[in-house]
């Protein structure tokens, strides 16, 4: 049966690649066979029956073995509901009227219309062949439906459009950011990571590890520092250490920092954490469907002072877009996985240009040649060059660059695993230092960084190791030796004490108030969401398309001997796959949005999580309400149920309630996994458990998980909407129709008393309803601001 899920998936996959498409056509696969398969719709309208016999994927609701959307077969089905229930006679005390004919295990069979002469292995057979049938059709797909792979952005807006570009001459003498020159020196500087030992332990077992040790350097203003070594050996940990980063060190361990972090001589303070700009090494968290200039005013807007005018913000977007490099492509879509915008090397200078906004004082940037090819990250390097030459601290990590890039490098601070530093000081004598202790380079033409950052490296093959790691040794120690007598030469005294330990992330004063940052960060998402076409009408189309799915199985409700039986189905599917859609739509958009934030919530466009739940909940809400109301014209008006202007407008809500509930599940799972398989795989599960314990699919439900259940707007939403619908009910039922099990009820009333409706007020239901989606709302708000707060 999993088989069988997975290859309707990799079907659905095949003929779209992206996923809300993909998502849209696997959700009307999964509803055709879910109602063909004979239980939420005992008969199926003529023209589709033949449907039930090439599905794969239906309900195994009437064993309550999963959730209605999930992945099992129309022949599973009839095999395990054949073998629990031919030939068996059921006790049931207290049972009378016409709910006693369910006692007979073969009228029920017979009541969802089962041949009980047919042999157990033809379904068998049949669904053995229809999941390899499955596979084999989605990989005949894949090999020769190609639909267009990635897409090329096209230019957005044209060169005629002016507005707000001014140059960066008519406003550069106007700007009230000051930028001051600030030499930063770690001094002794010790890192380690700590955990402590298990319970009842003594702290001598707890485990530590060392990651910076004793490491001293200057990074000058106006030049360009690089710190280079090997994989382990500390660089991107000292870049987050002078840019005031968090870091998590997992559950029961701590960090532990020694030494000093200064700036022009003095400890870090307030002003100086400002001043400091972070790139990072990956360039994933830029919003794919915006343009260069719209990342750049966007981040402008967030960024800079309130005091500033929105206009002088932008002028200030296109002064950056100008200095970076980036006109050019100001007006190309960022792209991403399925639609190519700008280039890598632009997407760095991105990057850079995003964090030049606020006129950093210090630029520290992880890896910026990383990724890249060699011209690129050339040009990547000149532009860093010209950002140190207008007198900012240009610091960065860099990983085997070639001979032109380590020409452009000022200073070097070398460190080798473990971190420890073999060499702090200028670019340029390195090479002799290395000379002078009997390491010279190999050849003129050899590069100078593959020359130092082999003589740091242990070489782990047969016969190498042990020289290697002496080799080692013997730098690390001689250059410790070295810095001691630097030390009592040239070494300040430090006038006021740095904190101790590493300096926690700013509070909550350093974010952008909402009443600035919530229009701003909700006008973005926006946009982009717009763009991205398939997305942004696949959240308003997939709930009333679902609808009419429904329809078209149903078409008009029936009052005879199967009303009540579809009834319950209808009940069912409306209140069951619905959340799922939520999570879908949630799970296509929200990735991006809580990528950008993560990264802005560290930067000086931090603004608060309050801000993104807002914005989120301001796009996402109108178009759950347009597809709430259509959804509801569908299954509450055109199917034939009892309805009203009340009866419709509470439908409608409890339909948005359970959308609300799906996002709110996708945003609390996609705040903790950055894996978004496993967020679905973990969200899927949790709503296919409270689904089985909500109340219809079960009688038998154990107090303590109606008591959950109420914790999801999924129980008062299904008796709304049980109650507005079978009160005052009649059906037209045979005595025949009755001993044969076909009829399981004569009125509404008698549903209503199968499930124990006793509480019939919907208005008070609708408000349990609305309390607790907003409530799951508030929920995914405090588990991000939990993520947040875990760095």
């Amino acid at each position: 049966m999993q088989w069988s899920t997975q290859g309707m998936a990799l079907f659905s996959a095949s003929i779209f690649r992206g996923f809300p498409q993909a998502s849209m056509v696997a959700n009307a696969l999964s509803l055709f066979f879910t109602l063909s398969a004979g239980f939420s719709l005992t008969k199926v309208p003529v023209w589709l029956r033949w449907i039930k016999w090439l599905q794969v994927l239906v309900s195994c609701q009437f064993l309550r073995v999963s959730h209605p959307d999930s992945s099992t077969t129309f022949y599973s089905f009839r095999v395990v509901a054949t073998t629990q229930f031919k030939g068996r006679k059921f006790a049931c005390e207290g049972v009378t009227g016409v709910a006693l004919s369910q006692c007979d295990g073969d009228n029920v069979l017979k009541g969802l219309e089962f041949s009980l002469d047919t042999p157990l292995i033809v379904y068998f057979a049949a669904e053995i062949a229809i999941l390899v049938g499955l596979h084999v059709l989605a990989g005949l797909v894949m090999q020769f439906y190609k639909p267009g792979g990635v897409k090329h952005a096209s230019a957005v807006g044209s060169e005629s459009d002016t507005r707000g570009k001014e140059t960066a001459l008519t406003v550069q003498m106007d700007m009230d950011i000051t930028r001051a020159r600030i030499d930063v020196e770690v001094r002794k500087l010790g890192f380690a990571w700590v955990r402590r030992g298990g319970l009842g332990m003594r702290r001598s077992k707890q485990k530590s590890k060392v990651i910076l040790s004793d490491i001293s350097s200057v990074f000058p203003a106006g030049e360009i520092s690089a710190i280079m070594g090997p994989s382990g050996a500390g660089k991107s940990t000292i870049l987050q250490l002078l840019s005031n980063r968090r870091l998590n060190a997992g559950t029961g361990a701590h960090f532990e920092m020694t030494g000093d972090i200064l700036f022009n001589g003095q400890p870090a303070s307030s002003e100086t954490r400002t001043a400091v700009a972070f790139v990072e090494q990956e360039d994933d968290y830029h919003l794919s469907a915006l343009t260069v200039r719209e990342t750049l005013r966007y981040a402008a807007l967030l960024r800079l002072p309130a005091k500033m005018s929105r206009k002088r913000k932008i002028a200030r977007a296109e002064e950056v877009l100008l200095m970076l490099g980036l006109k050019d492509c100001a007006d190309v879509l960022v792209g991403g996985e399925l639609v190519k915008g700008i280039s890598g090397g632009e997407k760095r200078r991105l990057s850079l240009a995003v964090q030049m906004i606020s006129d950093p004082s210090i630029l520290v940037v992880d890896e910026p040649t990383s990724g890249l090819d060699s011209f690129i990250a050339n040009n990547v390097m000149q532009c860093l060059k010209s950002i140190a030459l207008s007198g900012r601290t240009v610091i960065v990590s860099i990983h085997q660059p070639r001979s032109d890039i380590f020409h452009a490098l000022d200073n070097l601070l070398i460190l080798a695993k473990g971190g420890h530093a073999v060499f702090s000081g200028k670019r340029k004598d390195a090479v002799a230092v290395m000379q002078s202790q009997g390491y010279p380079l190999p050849s003129v033409w050899f590069n100078p960084a593959d020359h130092l950052l082999d003589l740091v490296t242990v070489d782990q093959r047969p016969g190498k190791a042990t020289e290697s790691k002496a080799r080692v040794a013997a730098l690390i120690e001689w250059w410790d030796q070295t810095a001691q007598q630097e030390k009592g030469q040239n070494e300040k005294q430090v006038t006021a004490e740095s904190e101790e330990g590493v300096v926690p992330a700013a509070s909550e004063s350093r974010f952008t108030p909402v009443y600035i940052a919530f229009p701003v960060v909700a006008e973005r998402m926006f946009k982009n969401l717009w763009r991205q076409k398939e997305a942004f009408w696949g959240r308003i189309t997939q709930t009333p398309l679902a609808g009419l799915l429904l329809l078209m199985f149903y078409e008009r409700l029936s009052f005879g001997p199967t009303g009540g039986q579809d009834r319950i189905g209808v009940n069912l599917q409306s209140t069951s796959a619905l959340p799922f859609i939520g999570l879908i739509n949630g799970i296509a958009i929200f990735p991006q949005d809580r990528q950008l934030f993560m990264h802005e919530y560290r930067s000086p466009a931090a603004y608060s999580v309050t801000t993104l739940i807002l914005s989120y909940s301001l796009i996402e809400i109108p178009a759950q309400i347009i597809a709430s109301l259509f959804y509801a014209i569908f299954m509450n008006v055109a199917v034939g149920m009892q309805t009203s202007a009340r009866i419709y407008f509470e439908y409608a809500l409890t339909i948005w309630t359970l959308q609300s509930l799906g996002e709110s599940i996708a945003l609390i799972f996609a705040s903790f996994f950055d894996a978004m398989g496993i967020a679905v795989s973990l969200v899927s599960t949790t709503l296919s458990m409270v689904t089985q314990f909500s109340g219809i699919l079960s009688l038998a439900v154990p107090f303590w998980l109606q008591v959950i259940a109420w914790g999801t707007p999924l129980k008062s939403s299904q008796r709304v909407q049980f109650i507005n619908e079978c009160e005052g009910l009649q059906f037209r039922c045979s005595p025949a129709d009755i001993t044969q099990g076909i009829c399981t009820a004569v009125s509404g009333e008698q549903l209503l008393e199968l499930y124990a409706f006793s509480d019939r007020n919907t208005a008070k239901l609708m408000g349990i309803a609305v309390a607790v989606a907003i409530a799951w709302r508030v929920l995914a708000w405090l588990a991000l601001r939990a993520r947040m707060a875990r760095g």
